[in-house]
């Protein structure tokens, strides 16, 4: 890594919303919002460059994300009625990379407004 700025979107109609740098540093999970509105935001991967893009099947309405060794862990907000706004429950939910099944990590009567993780290790 060299420190220089490097533009992963293609265009105005991918915007990114979130995204963190894989343990390794070699892969980024990314909320890839809808350009046209027509879809909910969802999980991306992709590797350093921006290519090899996947969608993380399960992951719509993501809002946060932080790649974890564990998963990729992210907020979750369910629509509300119009499908502009949101309603309770929020979540923090995680995916585990190698596969399997998502679980949830908490549940909130109230928006979550960030993500962090603290680690007790060194």
């Amino acid at each position: 890594m060299t420190g220089d700025k490097r533009t992963i979107a293609g265009s105005t109609s991918e915007p990114f919303t979130a995204a963190d740098w894989n343990p390794d540093g070699n892969a980024i999970a990314a909320v890839m919002g809808p350009g046209s509105g027509a879809s909910p935001a969802t999980l991306v991967t992709m590797d350093a460059s921006g290519g090899q893009r996947k969608t993380i099947a399960g992951t719509d309405h993501a809002s946060r994300v932080l790649w974890l060794r564990a998963g990729i862990a992210y907020t979750y907000a369910q629509p509300d009625a119009s499908g502009f706004g949101t309603k309770s429950p929020y979540e923090v939910r995680i995916t585990p990379t190698a596969g399997g099944a998502q679980r949830t990590l908490m549940t909130s009567p109230d928006p979550i407004p960030w993500l962090r993780f603290v680690s007790g290790s060194p």
